[in-house]
C-alpha cells in the first residue's frame, strides 16, 4: 500500500494552479503532495477563513482553487464558503482527509460522516479508494474532476480521501512538475439586435432593460444599442449606463406610492446575464412592474426566477450574430425610455 504515491498522482493531475492548506495530521500526505507539486500553496490555520480566501482567489482568477483540510469537524468549517461558491458558480476543489470506513461511528477521535457532507451545495463529489494499490484509479478520478469543471456548471467539487495509518512515509513518486493549466473562459459577445432576431421580434419600439447579475463562469457581454438601458450589479464586474440606480430605486420605494412612481421605468423586454443580485430595490421593482418578456442568457439549464418573471433560457451559442447599426453603441443614450432613467436619477 503506497498512500503517498497515489495521492501524489491525484494532486499532479488535478487542475488548478493554487492551493489553500489548512494544516492538520490526517491530511499530511495531501499537504506534502501539494507543497512538492507545481501549485502555489498558502497555509491558513483557520479553516473558515481559508475557505473564503480560496473563494476570493477563485473569483478573481476565474480558475479552480484547491482546499485541503484534516479529518473531522475541520471539514464543516469550510461549509459557509462552499455554499457561497455553489450559488456564485465559483470553482473550488475541496480535498478532505478522512478516517478509514471502519473508524466511522466507532467513537474514534475526529471521525465524522464525511462522505456526502456537502451534498446539497456541490456540483460533484468523489471518494478515493481506501486501498492505495492502484495509482491509475487516482489519475482517473482527477480526469473526472477536470471533465466536470469543463462541461458542467462551475462550482465546488468535493473529494473525500480516507487515509489509514501510517501516513508519514513521504516519497516524490507520482509527482509531476508539469502544471495542469485550466482553459481561459472566452468572452461571449452578443447584441440586443441578435437576441431580437432570434425570437423574430422587433425591439425598436420596445423599452429594453439589460441587467448583468453577479459574475459567474460564462463571461457574457451584451452590446446594447442607443435605446437600451444597461444596469449591472456591483458584483458583476461590468458597468452601468445609470449612476446610483440602486440607491434611486431604494429611495423611491421607501416613500408612499414609490413603486407606482417608478412605473415609467417598467421595461417591455428584460435581458439578464450572470446569476443573482444584491439589489433588493431591483427585485421589488421588477416583481411589481413585470416585463412582457424576460430572456436570460446562459449555456446552462439552471436559472432562478428571482423577479417572478418566468425567464426564457437562451444559449448564446444558438444566437446568430447581427451587427448593431452604425449609430449604435456610440457612448450616448437616447430615446424616451433612456431619458426616463437618466432624468429620474438626477
Amino acid at each position: 500500500m503506497d498512500i503517498q504515491k497515489c495521492i501524489n498522482t491525484l494532486i499532479s493531475h488535478l487542475p488548478g494552479e493554487r492551493a489553500i492548506l489548512s494544516p492538520g495530521s490526517r491530511n499530511a500526505p495531501v499537504i506534502y503532495a501539494l507543497h512538492h507539486s507545481s501549485k502555489s500553496c498558502h497555509s491558513i490555520v483557520d479553516e473558515r477563513s481559508a475557505a473564503f480566501v480560496a473563494l476570493g482567489i477563485a473569483k478573481a482568477t476565474r480558475e479552480p482553487v484547491i482546499l485541503s483540510c484534516t479529518s473531522g469537524t475541520a471539514a464543516l468549517n469550510y461549509y459557509p464558503a462552499i455554499a457561497e461558491a455553489y450559488y456564485a458558480r465559483v470553482p473550488l476543489i475541496i480535498l478532505t482527509a478522512d478516517r478509514p470506513p471502519e473508524q466511522i461511528d466507532a467513537w474514534d477521535g475526529q471521525a465524522i460522516r464525511q462522505k456526502g457532507v456537502y451534498a446539497n451545495h456541490i456540483r460533484a463529489e468523489f471518494q478515493t479508494p481506501d486501498v492505495y494499490d492502484d495509482t491509475a484509479a487516482f489519475r482517473d478520478l482527477a480526469a473526472r474532476v477536470e471533465k466536470c469543471l469543463s462541461t458542467e456548471i462551475s462550482g465546488p467539487i468535493h473529494i473525500n480521501i480516507p487515509i489509514r495509518e501510517p501516513f508519514y512515509e513521504f516519497t516524490d513518486e507520482g509527482l509531476s512538475s508539469e502544471a495542469k493549466m485550466p482553459q481561459a473562459i472566452a468572452q461571449q459577445n452578443i447584441s440586443v439586435a441578435s437576441i431580437a432576431a432570434h425570437y423574430n421580434e422587433d425591439f425598436t419600439l420596445k423599452k429594453v432593460l439589460v441587467f448583468n447579475g453577479m459574475e459567474c463562469d460564462e463571461n457574457i457581454v451584451i452590446g446594447s444599442d442607443d435605446g437600451t438601458i444597461m444596469l449591472s450589479d456591483i458584483t458583476s464586474n461590468q458597468t452601468s449606463d445609470v449612476h446610483y440606480w440602486d440607491a434611486m430605486l431604494f429611495s423611491a420605494q421607501s416613500k408612499a406610492n414609490g413603486l407606482d412612481f417608478l412605473s415609467v421605468l417598467r421595461p417591455d423586454i428584460l435581458i439578464t446575464t450572470g446569476t443573482t443580485t444584491v439589489s433588493k430595490g431591483l427585485k421589488r421593482f421588477l416583481q411589481h412592474h413585470t416585463p412582457e418578456m424576460h430572456i436570460h442568457l446562459s449555456k446552462h439549464y439552471e436559472v432562478g426566477d428571482m423577479f417572478g418573471t418566468t425567464p426564457k433560457l437562451l444559449n448564446p451559442a444558438e444566437v446568430r450574430t447581427i451587427r448593431e447599426t452604425d449609430n449604435d453603441v456610440d457612448g450616448k443614450r437616447e430615446g424616451a425610455y433612456v431619458n426616463a432613467w437618466l432624468n429620474i436619477t438626477q
